[in-house]
């Protein structure tokens, strides 16, 4: 297992390395990024001057390979803006076989921060949990429930709440101007670490009936490792993939 200052000293060269790729100033800082996970990795075009691999940063060559997971770091503009993309997150189910994948969650989000972001926009597809939440229903996460497989990418003694960081008021402007309001909603999310797929006959009727509306294997992770620093936010956004009676088809998701 790698230890808390090994982890730093990653840390560090992973943010050197993105500078030099990205040709940002030590002092330089970007401050809004966005993770694009499944089903919504080429969904946002941009002019992307350069890009990085996870597999670029130290200890890298040991993430495999997944479809659908670019694992690709990038620099674009949108709106005038620049932004940081990242396509395709690492997940905790990767670390069944190997705990120091678990060193990738924590990394591919808080090398971002080291970056100067405040603000998150982060992504994911998603079950549903209720009737209302049929495939193509975008579900605002207002909130997280546990379950009972959850591991998270903190070092012992790291105490956090993640659902301090989903910013309320960002959530309801969002929702304010959205122009399909029917085809979505705001709710609790479960997180649920997988490999494996829950099961439709009795976890996915446990989980709504305590009040979740979407289960994911993503997003409760990322807003751990956020937690850590104050003043940063963010909004997160679960595309629906399969229903509440449906279960999970990877290659349809």
């Amino acid at each position: 297992m790698i230890s808390k200052h090994q982890y730093e000293i990653r840390l560090d060269l992973a943010e050197k390395t993105l500078r030099q790729k990205f040709g940002l100033s030590p002092s330089a800082s970007i401050t809004t990024a966005i993770v694009l996970g499944t089903g919504w990795g080429d969904s946002l075009k941009t002019d992307s001057p350069a890009s990085v691999d996870l597999t670029e940063f130290p200890g890298g060559k040991e993430l495999e390979v997944i479809e659908g997971h670019k694992r690709r770091i990038e620099i674009g503009t949108i709106g005038g803006k620049k932004v940081l993309i990242l396509r395709g997150r690492v997940h905790m189910n990767e670390t069944t076989f190997n705990p120091d994948i678990a060193v990738f969650v924590r990394m591919q989000i808080e090398v971002l921060i080291q970056l100067g972001v405040k603000n998150f926009i982060l992504t994911c597809g998603a079950g549903g949990l209720i009737p209302e939440t049929v495939p193509g229903t975008i579900v605002f996460i207002d909130s997280f429930m546990s379950s009972d497989n959850e591991v998270m990418p903190l070092f012992p003694g790291e105490f956090y709440s993640p659902e301090e960081v989903l910013d309320q008021e960002w959530i309801f402007n969002v929702m304010r101007q959205e122009q399909d309001p029917e085809h979505h909603t705001s709710g609790a999310y479960v997180f649920w670490r997988g490999p494996h797929i829950e099961g439709i006959k009795n976890d996915k009727d446990n989980m709504s009936d305590r009040g979740g509306v979407a289960v994911g294997m993503s997003i409760k992770p990322e807003c751990c490792v956020v937690a850590k620093y104050p003043g940063v936010r963010v909004l997160a956004l679960a595309h629906i993939m399969n229903s509440s009676k449906e279960v999970l088809d990877h290659t349809e998701h």
